[in-house]
């Protein structure tokens, strides 16, 4: 919302996204056995409520745990939901708008202080909802630790287009993502660089992944077809299932999102980056299916797809399939998934013919 307590037609997206992932997000999360906590954590919470009675990021997330508890929770999970501003009247009225939820807790804190007391606790994946629209200055290095802490993924929504077009926006209103991105290491040279969004949003991609050491980062832009405008969402992750989880639900939100009549406002920007995986190997050099499967999910690509795409260049003689010694290649399959991976168990060699 914005300083005024309204919420604006594009945030209306920008939530409804949210919500959209957050369902999907906790459906995948709710089956997997590794760990028995899973807590959503928004830095920068704001009221809940906005003018007019509308919903903010927080009772929309309060709303959709409470549902996925009731419906989805078949291992019986503790969800937690932690809000935190640093504005106390937000968090009175937080405190008001959510009191029926027994499993939010809200705190007072600004986010240097957040960030600092915060710990994973044990047996526990953490999601970290990050709107920096509430961004107050958080030093450099707790970004850092925020952003390398382990059992932790993050989601970052960025008004791309208006800091693309800076000049024809209200500064005020992108200043604080500005220099959110700033202190993230993006800052308005790198913008001069970038001529068109998806460049831009490439940068903050390479950005995050620096801060965050690790390779595991996504984007999705999303474009609002009505007011011409565009955001980006950024997930953060350090391991490569995570990251394959991500790609399931980004896929299936975007089925969603196709398949809705009140979606038809915006669209999932396509990621050209995920058309081939000749975009992203050399040819003549040998991949075995562990690489590929790295290699894949890296790229954006879910081994189902890259497995359609390995298919129809076998079938053209684009490359050339090689069993390793004692090793048995059964149907033509080329082993790519997160179990082979795991175990090392490295069964065929890919080589791409074509260009040297």
């Amino acid at each position: 919302m914005d300083k005024k307590g309204f919420i604006q037609a594009h945030s209306k997206i920008k939530l409804e996204l949210y919500r959209l992932y957050l369902e999907r997000y906790l459906s995948v999360l709710l089956t997997t056995p590794f760990f028995d906590r899973i807590v959503v954590s928004d830095v920068f919470a704001g009221c809940g409520v906005a003018q007019k009675e509308e919903k903010g990021s927080a009772l929309i997330a309060a709303e959709t745990i409470e549902k996925i508890k009731a419906d989805r929770n078949r291992r019986n999970k503790d969800i937690i939901l932690n809000l935190n501003d640093a504005n106390k009247a937000n968090c009175l009225a937080l405190q008001k708008h959510l009191q029926k939820y027994p499993f939010v807790h809200i705190t007072n804190q600004d986010a240097d202080q957040y960030i600092q007391s915060w710990e994973p606790a044990l047996r526990s994946h953490n999601l970290f909802f990050i709107d920096p629209h509430g961004y107050t200055q958080v030093s450099v290095e707790n970004l850092k630790d925020l952003f390398t802490m382990e059992r932790s993924d993050f989601l970052i929504f960025v008004p791309i287009y208006h800091l693309f077009r800076f000049k024809e926006v209200d500064v005020a209103q992108t200043k604080p993502v500005s220099d959110f991105l700033k202190a993230l290491g993006v800052n308005e040279s790198d913008l001069a660089k970038a001529d068109d969004v998806n460049k831009f949003a490439d940068l903050i991609v390479k950005a995050l992944r620096k801060i965050s050491v690790t390779q595991w980062v996504y984007k999705q832009i999303i474009e609002n077809r009505v007011y011409n405008s565009s955001y980006c969402l950024f997930f953060i992750t350090h391991h490569i299932r995570g990251a394959e989880k991500f790609l399931e639900a980004q896929r299936k939100l975007e089925k969603e999102i196709t398949a809705s009549e009140r979606q038809r406002s915006f669209d999932f920007v396509a990621d050209l980056k995920r058309r081939s995986i000749l975009d992203f190997i050399e040819y003549g050099k040998p991949y075995d299916n562990v690489l590929l499967y790295e290699l894949g999910i890296k790229s954006g690509f879910l081994p189902r797809e890259l497995n359609k795409e390995l298919i129809e260049l076998e079938n053209s003689g684009g490359i050339e399939v090689v069993e390793f010694p004692d090793k048995k290649r059964q149907r033509k399959g080329f082993y790519i998934n997160y179990d082979h991976h795991i175990n090392g168990d490295r069964i065929i060699s890919v080589t791409f013919r074509g260009k040297k």
